[in-house]
């Protein structure tokens, strides 16, 4: 079982190698703190440190979390995308079979009925915290030239998507004046880069609002 072990371990750090240099591909460079702590984990057991197994269960653990948290996003955010699945059940699948080859003596799941319930429950959490998610994020957005009696704007969040946030006249004043460019073909203003906070309950919109001008 320890060969096992292992293997599994070897493998999970490759695959956060991997989504490592992707990000950075993508301009998108992030700590591995899983990573690190499953290489962290893997040198214990090498050397075959006494706390090894412990280290084993916690990298596992946060993979199999995290692993569903983005299950989850791809379930809930982006509905039809799930061949997007993919880069998130390689890593749930190795840590879950990680975390069944450690040895959990002296744990709370010491048995393999335990350990999966235990596994059952992160994926859970992972899905769950999608009941509240706040994001900030950056959009376009258009408003119409008669504001009089209009006290929205139409946020562009995609391809035929908007987003429409209720303001105050003054308010949208004060964007059209400091942010806002008028488009005489369209007959509206148009403003780059606007920053609104959207929290959302299992992927549906229950509240938007506007933080920077």
């Amino acid at each position: 079982m320890k060969k096992l072990q292992i293997i599994l371990a070897v493998l999970l750090l490759l695959w956060g190698l991997f989504i490592t240099w992707m990000q950075r591909l993508l301009i998108m460079p992030r700590f591995p703190f899983l990573t690190f702590i499953l290489f962290v984990a893997l040198v214990a057991g090498i050397f075959k440190y006494r706390k090894a197994n412990m280290l084993f269960l916690m990298a596992a653990g946060l993979w199999i979390l995290f692993s569903s948290e983005s299950i989850g996003f791809v379930i809930f955010m982006d509905k039809g995308g799930f061949a997007r699945m993919i880069p998130a059940l390689i890593p749930l699948v190795l840590s879950t079979a990680l975390l069944f080859s450690t040895q959990a003596k002296d744990t709370l799941i010491d048995a393999p009925g335990k350990k999966a319930a235990f596994v059952l429950l992160l994926i859970f959490i992972g899905f769950a915290s999608f009941i509240y998610k706040p994001y900030t994020v950056e959009l376009e957005c258009r408003m119409p030239v008669d504001y009089d009696g209009t006290y929205q704007l139409i946020f562009i969040s995609g391809h035929k998507k908007t987003l429409q946030i209720k303001m105050s006249k003054e308010k949208l004043k004060e964007i059209i004046n400091k942010k806002a460019i008028y488009d005489k073909d369209y007959k509206e203003y148009f403003c780059s880069q606007t920053r609104i906070k959207i929290v959302t309950r299992f992927g549906k919109i229950i509240s938007a609002k506007h933080i920077e001008v």
